[in-house]
């Protein structure tokens, strides 16, 4: 059975990148000993989760929206590939 209450998950900083980030053991980063959130790969990405995010926000939270908002993105080897957003409306 999955637990999904969220226990186990990592407190994340200001900036959204987990705080134990900058303690991870060799192996967690990029070219050069970058850290994979900072690779330029990622960072792309991570302005684009941003963007997504705040054009979800701007759409759903109004006065008579009823519906899901997602967004939802694929990573591969500690690199993010696709930022995929929805917002589906429904209608009453």
């Amino acid at each position: 059975m999955n637990d999904r209450s969220g226990g186990g998950q990592r407190p994340f900083g200001a900036e959204g990148v987990p705080e134990d980030a900058r303690t991870r053991p060799p192996g967690q980063t990029g070219p050069a000993g970058t850290p994979l959130e900072e690779t330029p790969a990622n960072a792309k990405k991570i302005r684009q989760l941003r963007q997504a995010l705040s054009e979800i926000l701007a759409k759903a939270l109004q006065r008579g929206f009823f519906g899901i908002a997602g967004l939802e993105f694929n990573v591969q080897d500690g690199t993010i590939q696709e930022v995929r957003q929805r917002v589906e409306r429904v209608e009453r």
